[in-house]
């Protein structure tokens, strides 16, 4: 996320070759990926709800099986859509970056829409520790699916 918050202040960057731009060709995966960031907000609120299952189920007043596996399966179906669209954005960006490569742009001697910037490289790594996030969820979601699904009613 500090990855990407550093992107909303560095993204117009000056050349005075060409004044103040921005990137469009990178523009498509940085919406993916910051739509994977809400994603795993969501997916992290919604995993919090896990451990007030977890008391509810130490009472007496506890849900059903059915209605437990429901709430983890809506977790992985965040998690799930939320790496699928930050590998998306991955794409995207991977694949804008290696255009501008191929023109032979690499170390600036075009203009700025068409130069390699470190700052490219951060939204990928972004990207990557997002999916990392949505994994971490994916895995927890699975264990205590496993677990539940392995008890009697």
């Amino acid at each position: 996320m500090v990855l990407l918050l550093q992107l909303l202040l560095v993204r117009r960057a000056p050349n005075p070759a060409v004044g103040i731009e921005t990137n469009p060709a990178t523009l498509p995966g940085l919406g993916f990926a910051w739509l994977g960031l809400a994603v795993v907000g969501l997916s992290v609120l919604w995993n919090f709800r896990y451990t007030r299952i977890a008391r509810q189920l130490r009472t007496l007043d506890r849900p059903s099986k059915s209605q437990t596996i429901l709430q983890l399966k809506i977790g992985l179906g965040l998690s799930l859509g939320g790496m699928l669209v930050t590998l998306l954005a991955t794409a995207s960006i991977v694949g804008a970056l290696t255009v501008r490569v191929q023109q032979g742009s690499f170390g600036g001697t075009g203009g700025f829409n068409l130069t390699v910037q470190p700052i490219d490289f951060q939204i990928i790594q972004a990207s990557l520790n997002t999916i990392l996030a949505h994994y971490a969820g994916l895995v927890i979601s699975l264990g205590l699916l496993n677990q539940i699904s392995n008890r009697p009613e």
